[in-house]
């Protein structure tokens, strides 16, 4: 893969992450 390809990988990951990380947050504030 080119460095490109693994930049865009790991981007995705990460907004993944942190949507999840968002959505608990506003779970945990919620509850």
């Amino acid at each position: 893969l080119k460095k490109a390809d693994l930049i865009i990988e790991a981007q995705k990951k990460m907004s993944e992450i942190l949507g999840i990380a968002q959505n608990l947050d506003e779970s945990d504030e919620s509850i």
